[in-house]
Formats: C-alpha cells, sequence, structure tokens
C-alpha cells in the first residue's frame, strides 16, 4: 500500500534528519534547541521544544503552512519555550523549518502522520449529492486520465463517475501527478474538497491515500469497427489469474486469450452492422489474484451503412428517416445549432449536454434521424457530426420582418403535430422580457404571439438588456406552448 511505504519513508528521513542536526547543534553559537524533530500526533494536539537563544531569533515565515501554529515566531535572548500545534489530519504532513538567529540558521523537522483506518468511504453518488466545502474520502477505479501535469482524471465505482480536478504528490505538492504512477484501471482512494464548477462536481486538489495497481492493462480502450463481420484483438498486460471478458451487447464476442503477462492478446469477433446507424457497445475486461480484483473497459464503436449525403431540404421532407447532410453552422444556442446549406436550414438539438464544441462558420457533415419538436423540424442527438472545415465567416440573407400581426396568423397555421414551420432567418422587434431562464420578447400588434429566444448564448450579452426593446436577428425553429414563436438569436440591435 502506498500510504505505508510514505510512512516508511518519513520515518527513515526523520531518524537521519535528527542524527545530523544534533551533529550539527554543536557548532551553532547563537542558538540550539532541544529537539530539532517534532512529532505531533494524528488527532491533533501540541509538542513543545526549549530553545536558548544568544542573539535575537526568527522563523522563516515563509516556510510555515497553513496548518502549523507555532509559538513564539521569535524572540530575543534567553531561554524560550516554543509550542508546535496542530488540528487532526487525514493526510501525512511534514515541513522543515528554520530559526535564523544572526548569522546562524537551526534547522527542525515538524512531522504529522495520518490514520485513515478510522475513515468511511463515500459512495461517488454520495459525493455528487453531497454539499461544496465538505472534504469527502472515496475510492473508486482510475479513468481517463486527462491531465498529467496537475492530475484530472475520473474516478469511477458502481454508482457513477466523479471528475477529480488535480491531484497532490506524495508530498503535497500540486502539478507532479506522474510522479505518483497512478494509470488507468488502478484501484485508488483518495480525499479532498467538493466543488461545483459549472455543472460539474469535482474534488480539488485531493491527497492519495491509498494506490492499488491494476492487475490488467490495455494499450487501447477504444476501437473504430467496419460495418462488415470480422475479428479484432485487444493487446494487455495481465500480472493476475487469467482474463475474463463481458460485453454489453449481443452483436460482440469473446473468442479466446493467447500469450500471457505484458504479451497477452485478447481476440474478439463482432458481426456485421446492417443498419444505417453506427452503434457502441463496452467490453469489460477482468483479472484477479487473491482478493484483488481489477478491471478495465475498451469502448467499441461499429460505423453503420452511411447514406448518401442529401440536401437539408430533403432531409427535413423525410421526417423519420436517416439522412446525411453537409452544412454550414449559422446560429448557435446552449443546446445545439443550426445548420444552413443552399436549400434550408434545420436545428441539430444535443439537449444540455451540449458541449458548444462548435462555432459560425464550420462546415460538418451530420448524420442522424430526421425528427420534429413543437412543429420545427430537428436532428435529435445525431450518431455523427464531422467537422470538415473549421471556422469562416457566414453570409446572412436578408432578414425577413415578422410584425405582431403576422405572429399571431403564424400561430393558427400549423393546426396538426406533424405540421411543420420553415425555418428561416428572420428579424423581430419587441421588449425584453428575462423571467429566470425564460427569454421572452413582447411585440407591437401582437393579441397572443410572443417572441422567444431559444436558450440564448451569453456572448449576445441578453442578461443586461431586460425591459429594453431591441430588434433580434435569428432562424424562426419552432412554435411552443400554443403561442411562443422560438428564435435561435445570432444578433441584437
Amino acid at each position: 500500500m502506498k500510504f505505508r511505504y510514505l510512512i516508511a519513508s518519513l520515518l527513515a528521513f526523520a531518524l537521519l534528519a535528527v542524527g545530523c542536526t544534533e551533529e550539527e547543534m554543536s557548532s551553532l553559537k547563537n542558538i540550539k534547541v532541544s529537539n530539532s524533530y517534532i512529532g505531533l500526533p494524528t488527532e491533533g494536539g501540541s509538542e513543545s521544544i526549549t530553545l536558548t537563544a544568544e542573539t535575537d531569533w526568527t522563523f522563516n515565515q515563509d516556510l510555515m503552512p497553513d496548518w502549523l501554529t507555532v509559538s513564539p515566531m521569535n524572540g530575543g535572548a534567553g531561554e524560550f519555550t516554543v509550542s508546535f500545534s496542530a488540528d487532526e489530519t487525514f493526510s501525512n504532513r511534514e515541513v522543515e523549518l528554520q530559526i535564523n538567529a544572526g548569522e546562524e540558521t537551526q534547522y527542525l523537522i515538524v512531522t504529522q502522520p495520518a490514520d485513515l483506518s478510522e475513515v468511511e468511504y463515500s459512495t461517488v453518488k454520495e459525493v455528487l449529492d453531497g454539499t461544496d466545502g465538505t472534504i469527502y474520502f472515496v475510492e473508486g477505479t482510475v479513468t481517463n486520465i486527462e491531465n498529467t501535469e496537475y492530475g484530472n482524471w475520473w474516478l469511477q465505482d458502481e454508482t457513477g463517475s466523479l471528475y477529480i480536478y488535480g491531484t497532490l504528490d506524495a508530498n503535497g505538492a500540486s502539478k507532479n501527478f506522474l510522479s505518483l504512477g497512478i494509470a488507468e484501471g488502478d484501484r485508488i482512494k483518495v480525499h479532498g474538497p467538493r466543488t461545483t464548477y459549472g455543472t460539474t462536481v469535482e474534488l480539488v486538489d485531493v491527497t492519495v491515500d491509498e494506490l492499488i495497481k491494476s492487475l490488467i492493462k490495455v494499450e487501447e480502450n477504444e476501437y473504430e469497427l467496419g460495418k462488415e463481420a470480422g475479428e479484432f484483438t485487444i493487446s494487455a498486460s495481465v500480472s493476475g489469474d487469467g482474463v475474463s471478458v463481458s460485453a454489453d451487447a449481443e452483436w460482440l464476442r469473446f473468442v479466446g486469450v493467447a500469450g500471457s503477462g505484458e504479451n497477452t492478446t485478447i481476440t474478439i469477433a463482432y458481426d456485421e452492422n446492417t443498419d444505417a446507424a453506427p452503434r457502441e457497445a463496452v467490453l469489460t475486461l477482468s483479472s484477479a489474484s487473491g482478493e484483488n480484483t481489477s478491471e478495465v473497459t475498451v469502448s467499441v464503436r461499429q460505423t453503420g451503412n452511411m447514406p448518401e449525403t442529401s440536401t437539408i431540404a430533403t432531409a427535413v421532407a423525410g421526417q423519420g428517416e436517416y439522412f446525411a447532410v453537409e452544412g454550414t453552422v449559422s446560429a448557435l444556442c446552449t443546446r445545439g445549432f443550426v445548420l444552413t446549406d443552399e436549400t434550408a436550414s434545420v436545428l441539430v438539438y444535443f439537449g444540455s449536454s451540449y458541449d458548444g464544441a462548435y462555432s459560425i462558420g464550420d462546415k460538418l457533415k451530420v448524420v442522424g434521424e430526421m425528427g420534429s419538436y413543437n412543429h420545427g423540424a430537428q436532428f435529435d442527438s445525431p450518431d455523427y457530426v464531422e467537422v470538415m472545415e473549421e471556422g469562416g465567416d457566414f453570409e446572412y440573407p436578408a432578414a425577413e420582418e415578422l410584425t405582431g400581426a403576422e405572429m399571431d396568423a403564424l400561430l393558427g397555421q400549423y393546426p396538426n403535430n406533424d405540421d411543420l414551420v420553415e425555418t428561416k432567418y428572420v428579424k423581430i422587434t419587441g421588449q425584453i422580457s428575462i423571467s429566470g431562464n425564460y427569454y421572452n420578447l413582447k411585440v407591437s400588434g401582437a393579441s397572443e404571439a410572443q417572441g422567444s429566444m431559444y436558450y440564448p448564448i451569453k456572448e449576445l450579452g441578453l442578461d443586461d438588456m431586460n425591459g429594453q426593446t431591441k430588434t433580434l436577428y435569428g432562424y424562426f425553429t419552432s412554435i411552443s406552448g400554443g403561442r411562443f414563436i422560438n428564435l435561435v438569436v445570432t444578433s441584437v440591435e
């Protein structure tokens, strides 16, 4: 266990430090201490030493950690009792202090070990449901290491996944993640404070309490397969007693294992994908030794029978069918974007998980089933998006102005659920009304209809325009609630 080795190294270092310091003490004339090694109890408390000085002395404040209280911090000639105190700790603490007396320097080592035997570890779900500012102890499997300098990665257990933002090294320092030797698939226990960044719950600058190296590692954990049936092999390093394989899809089958140790290969067969859409599955590989069991996951994606590229107008007319279209991103919202080609425009909807990955002017290929919502055509969570060309300018057509009377008239033109509006570029003038997450537009001359800004991006600056009369430009995409003319806004005047 890593923690055990850390304690041993701390004790060895401390004993060495005591021996060296006692030898050096005899050569210091201005300052002497009764003990140069101070050990504080895990549960918190104080220890004292006697300091005898022939001149003014002071601790180097720059080396004093937040967790340690020293009193007094300075003095003159004479004999002093200096106390060192700290609160209870859940991680190993150590610091080297300096006392300056004239031209001489006395070094002290202060340590406080941790005892994690009584700690109860939370599940990931309990952390996700918890409160910010609380220190949580959690254990699970290391997955998806995103940054190897600060140590940003995901921890997973049977209840969910938790983002770890920053991992301290064995000395409590940051930006030294690689020194810990943590790899995907390892079992780990950590603790740290909970925070929420945007919508992501995180533990920040965690301390590693225990690390159990994985009994199985794979060279690759993502595989792209063609649509035809075939086999592929996974190269693995196995230190446990054999390998077991399970899949969450019937179209994947375990064939066999060859080799051993660092040269293990696992063969998987897959069926032909006769569907248009691509499909995905997860393989779980596990190995055991005694009571220790490790597992890693491998993601598999098989392409489908990609349709020929159609125009957006053709796709919009083919409700419920599978299409591939190409176009340019012409408008953005926090749930997706509007895609435009020379024939039409359509909303590409991802929902609350959308990460804003695409920009105005990006040329994309989008593949998925064409559907509709609130009388508006849309790709709902497309299966495939390819960036064909990044960025660039987009030239908007002349905006069609919608008056209040015209908006009222639109409300009666789509009596059936499958009646679709034409997604088009318009401008509407009215008074902005913001209530919570709802951004509406009160338009003069409209008795029933209201404009509604569809999940607007913050870059538009609408939050500062509440109550102001403005002209909004954007794409009319749908009608909701029987009266809201939904607009994916591109600009405000």
